[in-house]
């Protein structure tokens, strides 16, 4: 899907206002549907926004066009171009912030794991518990007497002929 438009028009935003997010802008060119939030949102991060040298304020989405983005044969740009060269400090910035994005992905991933230990744990203890609960004398003993009053009431309800059957 062609959402060059619009990536265009949440980069000239995130121009305007640093300090705006991207989410915040995507929802201030109109866009509510949380899917196409969602998309747009994902090509943002896959081709970071770079300004042309023109300084006009447009960018270009090379993955928003269809075209993979091309991380390890990545030549450095003609000067003048402003995308960083191989060499400079920009390119370095950028590749801490990979490597900080990748920490940050591990750590997560292991709350989550954290977190579904936790709950897996809690099940099985509320199982065990449920089943020595069920296995106790008194409770099976009422389990009993409700399934024979049970029995008494269906045996003393007459039945109606107005009532469906399913065969």
């Amino acid at each position: 899907m062609d959402d060059s438009s619009q990536l265009r028009r949440v980069a000239d935003l995130l121009e305007a206002d640093p300090n705006l997010k991207p989410t915040t802008a995507i929802k201030a060119i109109g866009v509510s549907d949380p899917s196409t939030i969602r998309r747009l949102r994902e090509k943002l991060k896959v081709e970071p926004l770079r300004s042309t040298g023109g300084g006009a304020g447009v960018a270009e989405f090379p993955a928003a066009l269809g075209a993979a983005p091309q991380v390890s044969d990545r030549a450095p740009a003609p000067a003048g171009t402003g995308f960083a060269s191989a060499g400079s400090s920009a390119g370095l910035a950028e590749a801490s912030v990979s490597a900080l994005s990748e920490s940050e992905t591990a750590l997560f991933a292991k709350w989550c794991a954290l977190g579904l230990s936790a709950v897996s744990s809690t099940l099985e203890a509320h199982v065990a518990l449920m089943t020595d609960l069920l296995r106790t004398p008194q409770v099976a003993c009422a389990l009993r007497q409700q399934i024979l009053f049970n029995e008494v009431a269906k045996a003393l309800c007459p039945k109606r002929s107005d009532i469906r059957t399913f065969h």
